[in-house]
């Protein structure tokens, strides 16, 4: 068994933590370089499909401000009324009102 000093222990420690910080910098400074390349590299890549489909800036903006499709929904027209005046569109849930004879509920386009 080893019999080291507290403060040659303290002293590997110093020393250990000195080693780690260097070759954690390192490597942050690498990762940074290859991120950098990497976003060069979509950056060129994204120019060249641009130039290859005679697209500019305005036209990208332009398209992810457009309405996407199947995004809003519309409201639908009530098909039933309820003898209290209560409308179903005729979607969801069936409301207990409209019973077994739905015909006598629809209501009758006026067009």
């Amino acid at each position: 068994m080893t019999t080291e000093t507290l403060s040659q222990l303290k002293a590997q420690c110093d020393q250990l933590d000195k080693e780690y910080k260097s070759k954690r910098a390192i490597l942050e400074k690498r990762m940074a370089a290859l991120k950098d390349g990497e976003l060069a590299n979509a950056a060129s890549k994204i120019r060249a499909l641009m130039k290859q489909h005679n697209l500019q800036a305005a036209d990208l903006e332009a398209a992810a401000k457009s309405p996407k499709k199947g995004a809003s929904k519309q409201a639908v027209a009530p098909k039933y009324r309820g003898p209290n005046g209560e409308l179903w569109t005729g979607r969801g849930r069936q409301p207990r009102w409209l019973g077994e004879d739905r015909e006598k509920f629809r209501i009758v386009d006026q067009a």
